[in-house]
């Protein structure tokens, strides 16, 4: 008999100190950027093998004083092999747009494939590539070592840049914490809260 378990967390990624300058390059004053997504998901372990997922999504963005959101579906497998599990994840799936005062910012739709393994007990890595709807695709490398049962560090790549990251959990909570840094808005900050009911992560 399949089983099943729910998920939902938050995400901020405040982002502030940007200058703001005309176009004679004369400084005018600053400004930031922040993200808000509270996700809904739910799993199904179809066999002792396979597990498949889905999920709700609505994002909040604000830029300079200008406000958009969007909501959006998504989808995803896992499939658990000898020594290592391979995954698949759509997200955006209806392609939806930040509708905005100025104009809209489409939500491309995006596919993920990855594999996972377990070396040690306590460390993970993985690596996945990401297809972006009119786009290329962007390789990733990660790990993740516990070295007590209740955090996690990890470290990454994105393809341009390094990542790093913590993660704390307690019972059905986690939050997670991660820096990150983009070509054009330099390091930004992510915190993940998470908490998830049903059965218990494997």
């Amino acid at each position: 008999m399949p089983q099943w378990a729910r998920r939902s967390a938050s995400r901020a990624i405040p982002w502030t100190g940007a200058e703001q300058r005309d176009a004679s390059d004369n400084l005018t004053g600053s400004f930031g950027e922040s993200e808000t997504a509270v996700l809904a998901g739910a799993g199904w372990r179809i066999t002792g093998r396979l597990a498949l997922g889905a999920m709700a999504e609505y994002i909040g963005q604000s830029l300079d004083g200008d406000s958009e959101s969007a909501f959006d579906l998504g989808a995803g497998a896992v499939m658990a092999m000898d020594g290592y599990n391979i995954g698949f994840s759509a997200r955006n799936i209806m392609e939806n747009s930040l509708a905005r005062a100025g104009g809209e910012d489409k939500l491309p739709r995006t596919m993920r494939f990855g594999v996972s393994a377990r070396p040690l007990k306590d460390l993970l890595v993985e690596a996945d590539g990401v297809m972006q709807h009119g786009g290329g695709t962007q390789p990733n490398v990660g790990a993740e070592y516990r070295p007590l049962y209740w955090t996690a560090l990890r470290a990454g790549y994105d393809g341009n840049f390094g990542t790093l990251g913590a993660g704390f959990s307690y019972g059905p909570v986690t939050l997670d914490y991660a820096i990150v840094k983009q070509s054009d808005l330099g390091f930004s900050q992510r915190v993940t809260l998470r908490y998830s009911f049903g059965l218990p992560d494997s």
